[in-house]
């Protein structure tokens, strides 16, 4: 007639419990992979994220070398009395935030490289673009450093500014 039925439970008790063990494998397995995933993702987006923002790596392109001259030479580039020097990304990305920080990094980082690539750059008239600052240069990133310019209660304006430039 067939096995006793004591044996069938057995056969599906063991069946379950290795089922079980492969489910608590699987899900450590995914945990630790998953975990291990996204910390070499993390470590490989602060190391992108920092080799990017240097004014080396900023006028690397045939297009910068005029701004980064300037900038050499400017306050912002270490030629003021402390020799403080602002990164590019300290003047040109937004700084009220990770994520609208990295999204305009990304959004800067594809525009500059496709102008850079495919885009007909002897015609741009750098000098009327100037004028439109506001749209490359973040208020929050003067901030970060000039956090005394944002104090209008102080009354003494010149004093606020000829700490950073000497007239």
């Amino acid at each position: 007639m067939g096995e006793p039925v004591s044996t069938d439970l057995k056969k599906t008790d063991k069946l379950v419990e290795i089922t079980r063990k492969r489910m608590v494998w699987g899900i450590v397995s995914f945990i630790f992979f998953g975990g291990l995933l996204g910390m070499l993702v993390s470590l490989f987006t602060v190391e992108f994220v920092e080799r990017t923002s240097d004014a080396k790596f900023c006028g690397s392109c045939h297009s910068m070398e005029p701004m980064t001259k300037s900038y050499h030479l400017s306050v912002h580039g270490g030629n003021n009395k402390d020799g403080t020097v602002a990164t590019c990304v300290d003047c040109h990305l937004p700084h009220d935030g990770t994520v609208s920080y990295m999204v305009q990094k990304t959004k800067s980082g594809i525009h500059d490289l496709l102008m850079e690539n495919f885009g007909d750059l002897e015609s741009i008239d750098w000098q009327a673009k100037r004028k439109e600052s506001e749209r490359y240069v973040y208020d929050s990133a003067c901030l970060k450093c000039h956090k005394k310019l944002q104090d209008t209660a102080t009354g003494n304006h010149k004093h606020t500014f000829c700490e950073y430039y000497s007239f």
